[in-house]
């Protein structure tokens, strides 16, 4: 039976590696023992040394973000009504007039 290969990288730089980001290592051990938001980054100990994966900092980030974000926001602008359409394109057509075009 074969176990998956699941590529470990020590902290900072699984958190590099995912965000681009320089975070200090105690900033990521206290997100893998203490959690943030009632979430811990999955960690595994080899050789001694505090490990986890790019797709740990991920889900970790993910779920982080999920738990802090305010119930009913959307990512996406909400959509203009039909009075503020026509009010930007009564804008522009001025603009464009003043123009000369």
């Amino acid at each position: 039976m074969t176990t998956p290969q699941i590529d470990l990288l020590p902290l900072v730089e699984a958190v590099h590696s995912a965000t681009g980001r320089k975070i200090h290592l105690s900033t990521v051990l206290r997100w893998c023992m203490a959690g943030r938001s009632g979430h811990r980054l999955e960690s595994w100990i080899l050789g001694g040394r505090r490990m986890t994966t790019t797709e740990a900092v991920i889900r970790f980030i993910d779920a982080t973000t999920q738990s802090r974000t305010p119930r009913g926001f959307k990512d996406e602008p909400k959509a203009s009504t039909d009075k503020q359409r026509a009010e930007r394109i009564r804008r522009a057509e001025k603009a464009l007039q003043e123009q000369g075009i």
